[in-house]
Order: C-alpha cells, then structure tokens, then sequence
C-alpha cells in the first residue's frame, strides 16, 4: 500500500509542530492539519494569554512600588506603552504567519485540517 505521506500530524501545537518539523528535516514527507490555533492552545488562547494578562493586572501595583525606590515610571507609562505596542502584539501574536515559515523551512506541507483531509482523500 503506497501512502501520500510518511507522517501526517493531526494538530499544530507545540509537539505536532516539533515533531513535523524533525521528521522532514530526517527527510520524511511529512504534512501538518491544524484547523485553529497554530502553536497550540497554550500559546494562543490559553496559558500564556493568561499569564500576560495576570502579569499586566499587576503593573500599577508594581509602579506604586517602585516610585517608594526612587523609580518614577510616567515616560515609559505615558509613551513607551501607549506607542507601538498594539502594533507589537499583533505582528508577534499571528501564529499563522509566524508557524508556517517554521514548519515549511523543514519542507513539511502545512493545511487547514478540513482542506487537507479533503486534498488527501481525494489524492488516494
């Protein structure tokens, strides 16, 4: 029986990517479905989300402190933050520019999960 692929990853998180990614780099064809989040829910809409969001809850109890060391944070509150920053977040959190320049620099093929599946089955 002859097969399109060696391996095909059903999810794009942290370990489909790793393990897509190690195995066209040994030279296997390799293709990789994600249907949501590349990177994973963790990286996307779980854990580190969260983390940032508890660590920034945290930030004017932090400033408070810091003006009792001699700190006095208003330039970087003032401009730093409120410059450039959305702008930042948005280019660094967009998983599906930054996940396929890392999976298809290996040669892995990388899909949406219903378009690949389809392509596959239609392929056979």
């Amino acid at each position: 029986m002859a097969f399109d692929y060696d391996l095909y990853v059903l999810g794009a998180g942290s370990g489909g990517v790793r393990a897509s990614r190690m195995s066209a780099a040994a030279g296997a064809k390799v293709a990789v479905a994600e249907s949501t989040y590349l990177g994973g829910t963790c990286v996307n809409v779980g854990c580190v989300p969260k983390k940032l969001f508890v660590y920034g809850s945290h930030f004017s109890e932090d400033f408070e402190d810091a003006a009792g060391y001699g700190w006095i944070p208003r330039h970087f509150i003032e401009e730093d933050l409120a410059e450039g920053t959305l702008e930042i977040l948005e280019a660094e959190t967009n998983s599906w520019t930054y996940y396929p320049q890392l999976i298809s620099r290996e040669g892995a093929k990388l899909g949406r999960a219903a378009e690949l599946f389809i392509e596959t089955l239609l392929s056979a």
